[in-house]
């Protein structure tokens, strides 16, 4: 079976946090109980995983980090190589089938 990396919140609770992040299970706990909540959807943690797996950037992340070390000025150096990255990365066709 396919891995599923969009969740309704319909579909979330609380012992899927670690799935669907702190903000997406509690939507999912607010949605169960009733409280008004608009129709929505969490994208997983996991997808997230699989874009970066996808575009090679596991290693290149790691290793920018790592020059950074603690140093501040570096770590937005670091995080601005890292938001540009992915935003020009390449989405796997069934994540953007399954988000879409």
């Amino acid at each position: 079976m396919a891995k599923k990396y969009v969740y309704l919140f319909k579909e979330g609770n609380a012992n899927m946090r670690e799935l669907l992040g702190g903000k997406g299970a509690n939507l999912g706990e607010m949605t169960a109980a009733d409280i008004p909540v608009p129709a929505g959807f969490v994208v997983t943690a996991e997808a997230y995983r699989y874009f970066i797996r996808h575009n090679n950037y596991t290693d290149h992340f790691a290793a920018l980090l790592k020059e950074a070390g603690t140093d501040e000025t570096k770590l937005c150096a670091a995080a601005g190589k890292l938001r540009a990255l992915i935003l020009e990365g390449q989405f796997p066709d069934d994540l953007v089938k399954e988000v879409t």
